[in-house]
């Protein structure tokens, strides 16, 4: 049965959101820009051991699990690296070098000075 223009749409919003007005609109556009975003990206995608799960850990403001991409890469693990400073230089310059068998391989960062300042910024995030 075809709906008629005038016909309410039901909208999925929180428990005690308005049924009209400004305060729905207001109540609709909150709930809908958190409500769901995928964003992707060539070098992310899913295969066997990359995936999309539900965060059990984080959650947004509504009590919501987020999607998280879980990474298994075999080869970092294999790698027993400890990272420091002069191992992200080296993995920076060519990743499959360090890490042979990387499933996701980086080209690298050829200038010095680039490698530096990343690591400078990497430096800031502790």
């Amino acid at each position: 049965m075809a709906r008629s223009r005038h016909q309410e749409v039901e909208r999925h919003t929180p428990p005690g959101t308005p049924r009209w007005g400004s305060a729905w609109k207001k109540a609709t556009a909150d709930w809908y820009s958190h409500a769901f975003t995928v964003g992707a990206q060539g070098s992310c995608y899913p295969h066997r051991e990359n995936f999309l799960d539900l965060d059990p850990d984080y959650s947004d403001v509504y009590g919501q699990p987020l999607l998280r991409m879980t990474f298994d890469f075999r080869a970092m693990k294999s790698a027993a690296i400890t990272w420091d400073e002069a191992s992200l230089d080296r993995y920076l310059t060519n990743s499959q070098a360090l890490v042979p068998g990387n499933i996701m391989p980086f080209s690298g960062i050829q200038d010095a000075a680039e490698r530096a300042a990343v690591i400078a910024y990497l430096r800031t995030l502790r």
